[in-house]
């Protein structure tokens, strides 16, 4: 396939993920064409209270667990989702069990275990779930405590055209929020390959107002790395 016509890659997502997935494309594909540009900032919450009275800490995101460092933890048990998240909070918590690829896994696990005290779950402002909730209704005490927010940045006139251009891009969302803001600004995306995490993402768009609509098989980082290299893979052979 002529230069010209290879698919660009774009990645909107908040640092440091965005350095870290452009970087694992690079090495994949180090011919592919991708543009980078965050449309959210990451901004930490100091927290107020007593950290002390928690048996453990749950996380369900390597922001909440950055979040978490900045306060100091004691020395408690973790839970996390997923192998970056929960490889991230054995720097804090001891033991940390690993809680699988979603929060369904996650609640099954802390259930078999049944901690003694309360747990803590350290989320963004934005989150679903329900996990503490879900997990009070089972006997198993958990509050929550908001360690994070996304917040908007201002999107560049070059990627506000290139969205808008003709050419075929793919664009790898791993959040119904990205996928919220990204779709705010073209209404010409019939060129669009999304590659969103979890169907929650997926169901933003209209699958016949883009060029293609898939899934990541899990929803992780590998996953969607494996994803968006198969695609981009298929476009240019």
């Amino acid at each position: 396939m002529n230069q010209d016509h290879k698919p660009k890659i774009i990645l909107t997502r908040p640092e440091p993920g965005l350095t870290k997935f452009s970087g694992q494309l690079a090495q994949e594909i180090p011919s592919a064409n991708v543009y980078c540009e965050a449309l959210q900032v990451i901004d930490f919450i100091p927290y107020q209270g007593d950290l002390t009275r928690y048996s453990g800490f749950v996380f369900t995101s390597s922001n909440g667990v950055r979040a978490a460092k900045r306060w100091n933890l004691p020395a408690r048990l973790g839970f996390g989702v997923g192998k970056v998240t929960t490889e991230l909070a054995r720097s804090y918590c001891d033991p940390v069990y690993d809680g699988g690829s979603d929060v369904e896994a996650l609640i099954a696990l802390i259930e078999s275990i049944m901690p003694d005290g309360p747990l803590l779950h350290i989320r963004g402002r934005v989150s679903v779930g329900n996990l503490a909730t879900r997990l009070s209704e089972m006997g198993i005490e958990t509050h929550e405590a908001v360690g994070y927010e996304q917040n908007l940045c201002a999107p560049s006139d070059a990627l506000i055209q290139l969205l808008q251009g003709g050419k075929p891009m793919i664009l790898p969302l791993f959040s119904p929020k990205s996928a919220e803001i990204l779709k705010t600004l073209s209404t010409n995306r019939e060129h669009w390959h999304v590659i969103a995490m979890s169907q929650a993402v997926a169901e933003i768009f209209d699958a016949n107002d883009v060029l293609k609509l898939e899934i990541a098989q899990k929803p992780n980082g590998a996953a969607m790395l494996n994803c968006v290299v198969d695609a981009w893979r298929r476009y240019v052979v």
